[in-house]
Parts: structure tokens; C-alpha cells; sequence
């Protein structure tokens, strides 16, 4: 086996998965988190309390998880960090749901 490089991790591929939505009769595509995605998913996720200790920000948790996997035929996001709030509003929560929990398995959470 060969050593891995700067170029081999910049070239790896970030998974993609679609989605099957039967009830509105199409499919959604997720694709998996970029580091920095992830990063910035977990640090908007948690908020100050007032005790001093860091709780999970529950508003809009799975919303902002889809929103930054999901994409479309053209790779790119269909909602950006500040529609989050009007994607949680149109999508229904069981939809919500269904792209929540693939969106946790293909990022590995």
C-alpha cells in the first residue's frame, strides 16, 4: 500500500446518496460534509447556557443538518447556512426526518 498525500485526500470523492421521497414523488440527493462543513454544522449546533456549559441548540437541528447536505444535479446546495429557517418552514417534519437521519448516516453521526 502506498503513502497518501496532500493530492489523495484532495482528490477523495465526498459520497453521495439520493433519497426516495414516494409521497412527493421524486428523490432528494445529500451529499457528505466537507470538514469544514461539519465543523461549522457542530458549532451552530451548540449554544451558551447561562450556567456557563454548552447545550444543543434544538431550533432548527435537523434542518441545518439537511441543509448542508443536500444538493442538486448540479452539486450545488439548494439551501445556503441562511435559509436554513425557510427550509424547516416549507419541508414537512416527516420529510425533514427522512433526510435528517440518511443525512446522519452518511456523514457517520
Amino acid at each position: 500500500m502506498k503513502l497518501g498525500n496532500r493530492t489523495t485526500l484532495s482528490s477523495i470523492p465526498r459520497k453521495t446518496v439520493d433519497i426516495e421521497l414516494p409521497e412527493l414523488d421524486c428523490a432528494f440527493r445529500l451529499r457528505e460534509m466537507s470538514g469544514t462543513d461539519r465543523d461549522r454544522f457542530e458549532i451552530a449546533s451548540f449554544v451558551e447556557g447561562a450556567d456557563g456549559k454548552r447545550h444543543v441548540e434544538a431550533l432548527y437541528l435537523r434542518a441545518r443538518l439537511v441543509a448542508s447536505c443536500l444538493i442538486g444535479d448540479d452539486n450545488v446546495r439548494l439551501f445556503a447556512d441562511d435559509e436554513i429557517e425557510q427550509l424547516s418552514d416549507v419541508a414537512s417534519a416527516s420529510v425533514i426526518g427522512k433526510l435528517f437521519e440518511a443525512a446522519q448516516k452518511l456523514n457517520g453521526m
